[in-house]
């Protein structure tokens, strides 16, 4: 699970499944969970949606999974953000 190719891959899945449109025109926004939305915000909108995955300990960004920084002789990267969202 905390395999960097698995989770770029379950990235692209999910971000493939937030992408999809029917051939009615029905994307994630028609039918998903959006709490801060209603009718004075417009209209909701695939951002708006509450999708819950591991990616949210790094916002939905692969930027931040991949940076890795040098502290000491240490290499500090995505599991150590990880271990300090958990504490």
């Amino acid at each position: 699970m905390f395999n960097d190719t698995f989770l770029k891959t379950i990235f692209e899945l999910q971000e493939g499944i937030k992408s999809i449109i029917t051939p009615n025109n029905y994307t994630l926004a028609d039918i998903c969970f959006a709490p801060l939305t209603g009718p004075f915000t417009g209209p909701t909108t695939v951002s708006h949606c509450t999708i819950q995955s591991i990616w949210g300990y790094w916002q939905d960004d692969l930027k931040k999974f991949e940076n890795s920084e040098e502290e000491g002789n240490y290499t500090v990267n995505y599991l150590d953000h990880f271990r300090v969202c958990l504490q």
